[in-house]
């Protein structure tokens, strides 16, 4: 996806597989029956800078094309881009299902974190995460969510998006969703000379 104080709360995580796929790990946090909360990661290594990562998740309304369940994303006037109190819709879609959510950032650190939170019909319903860290080889990205629904929302989901088992099907679409995004960063380096030396860019462009 922090402000408002939320912690990480995702538990073990699954071994490191040795192709670079993306690993899961998800826990059910110990809390009361109407506010249980379902708390995902996953984490991919990706082979170029935190700062053009970080780009490609801020622009959300390209993000939209990188995930298997968002269809669209537009942000809400006056918002024009991922900064905190901007909002924006999305527009999903799971088999025939369609439904919309409205969403708040909460936190942008260009190169480091992105956290917002989502609500629908003025409920909340989750929040999500996106740690950049760098590394010898580019960065790891780290894309989290919590299921921050009331235990009407929760029985209701099925109804409204088709998804039965919210926790496995997140787990599921964040892993589609960093693995495209690390095709389109490594794809980006590639193309780009000066991504590999960052002193060759021009010193008057923004990050």
């Amino acid at each position: 996806m922090t402000t408002p104080g939320a912690r990480d709360r995702a538990a073990g995580q699954a071994p490191a597989t040795q192709s670079g796929a993306p690993r899961a790990a998800a826990s059910v946090i110990d809390a009361p029956a109407a506010a249980v909360e379902v708390a995902v990661e996953v984490t991919l290594e990706i082979a170029a800078p935190a700062d053009r990562v970080y780009a490609l998740i801020a622009d959300l309304p390209g993000m939209a094309d990188l995930s298997p369940e968002c269809a669209r994303v537009s942000w809400i006037p006056p918002a024009t881009a991922a900064v905190p109190g901007a909002q924006f819709r999305g527009v999903n879609r799971h088999g025939p299902f369609r439904w919309v959510t409205i969403c708040t950032v909460e936190r942008a650190e260009p190169g480091r974190e992105l956290v917002f939170s989502v609500r629908s019909h003025g409920l909340p319903v989750a929040r999500w995460r996106y740690r950049i860290v760098e590394t010898s080889v580019g960065c790891t990205v780290v894309e989290s969510t919590e299921d921050l629904r009331g235990l009407f929302a929760r029985l209701a989901g099925p109804l409204v998006s088709g998804v039965s088992d919210r926790a496995a099907r997140n787990a599921v679409t964040m892993r589609g969703t960093l693995a495209r995004l690390k095709e389109r960063a490594e794809g980006s380096t590639a193309a780009d000379p000066t991504a590999a030396d960052p002193t060759a860019a021009d010193p008057t462009a923004l990050a």
